[in-house]
């Protein structure tokens, strides 16, 4: 997988499939998949992320998994850096095409660049783009994914999933250049983003500040 996770991992798994004469009576010539059942709790967690690798060395909670789809429950990642609480689900449809909804919370200082390499690449554009910088204590609040790819051998115009993400990040001791050099803000960032099956983007974004200053100005 492009995101190549890689780590300690305490796996059990149930592999079964339906004796021969149960699949006659199913269907003369008819495959019939194995089902697939188990459990994986990690320990220790690596993953490629978007412009950086991404290593959590404390790693916690349970992956439910099935043919059909799993579950991922009190998921919690920890670096040096940040911190993240994950629990959320997937599926599959029948025609193969996976789906993924999850809530996200966690915590850091600043904004490290493992950290905002598991954002989406609309929102670190966002950032970007106004030169965000952040030195005290960040906090991401009831952040809600969702995720949808393709069937296997479907055709897209776009060969990445589309995206639905939403939720709030307070923060103390940023900076952004917004159209004026804003520095010293402490506040709240609630944003909105999402790109479609053919890669169309949208997003939106306010952020209150009830302490910042701006051209150099005490703002409260």
């Amino acid at each position: 997988h492009e995101r190549n996770p890689r780590g300690v991992f305490d796996v059990a798994m149930t592999l079964a499939r339906p004796f021969a004469a149960e699949r006659a009576v199913q269907g003369a010539g008819k495959e019939t998949p194995w089902e697939v059942d188990g459990t994986l709790r990690p320990a220790s967690l690596a993953v490629h992320g978007e412009t950086v690798d991404v290593e959590s060395p404390a790693a916690s909670g349970t992956v439910r998994f099935g043919r059909a789809g799993g579950t991922f429950e009190s998921i919690r990642l920890a670096n040096d850096e940040w911190n993240l609480a994950v629990d959320g689900a997937w599926t599959v449809a029948a025609d193969g095409s996976p789906s993924m909804n999850a809530k996200i919370s966690g915590a850091a200082v600043g904004t490290p660049p493992s950290l905002m390499s598991l954002l989406p690449l609309t929102v670190r554009d966002l950032a970007a783009a106004v030169d965000l910088k952040v030195e005290g204590p960040v906090a991401f609040r009831g952040v809600d994914l969702s995720l949808s790819w393709p069937a296997p051998g479907g055709r897209t115009s776009f060969p990445v999933p589309a995206f639905r993400v939403a939720g709030e990040i307070g923060f103390a001791n940023a900076a952004a250049d917004v159209g004026v050099l804003v520095t010293k803000a402490d506040g709240t960032f609630a944003f909105r983003a999402s790109r479609d099956a053919l890669g169309v983007v949208d997003y939106d974004a306010t952020a209150t500040l009830p302490r910042a200053h701006a051209a150099g100005v005490a703002l409260t």
